[in-house]
């Protein structure tokens, strides 16, 4: 999976700056449902390349991401559009119910 790992100190540059909207997806290592979504972000990543940018955020690396976006459990997913969190998904998600949220952000973006 060809992800970008966000940290505390690119986060900016690679999600609130993106041309593309951006699915950041907040784990951790020893989260067994973080490791079980693996295999749906790479479907999605290759479902929408050129038109989404897939990152991950380890909240034992980025604690103050986690905080800011008032994470409370993992996986996390949250769908940004021009800088601003559009939607968030908790919990495991399936591969359908993910790309009919992107999808639908995706409309939006395109109606601009």
């Amino acid at each position: 999976m060809s992800v970008v790992f966000l940290s505390e100190s690119n986060f900016s540059n690679e999600v609130e700056r993106s041309e593309l909207p951006v699915l950041v997806d907040l784990y951790a290592d020893w989260c067994a449902p973080c490791k079980a979504m693996e295999p749906v972000l790479e479907a999605v990543e290759r479902e929408f390349t050129g038109r989404l940018k897939v990152c991950r955020a380890d909240v034992a690396q980025a604690p103050r991401l986690a905080t800011r976006f008032k994470i409370f459990s993992i996986p996390t997913l949250l769908l940004f559009n021009e800088g601003a969190v559009m939607d968030k998904l908790v919990g495991n998600v399936s591969k359908e119910r993910l790309i009919d949220r992107i999808n639908n952000i995706l409309l939006k973006k395109e109606a601009k």
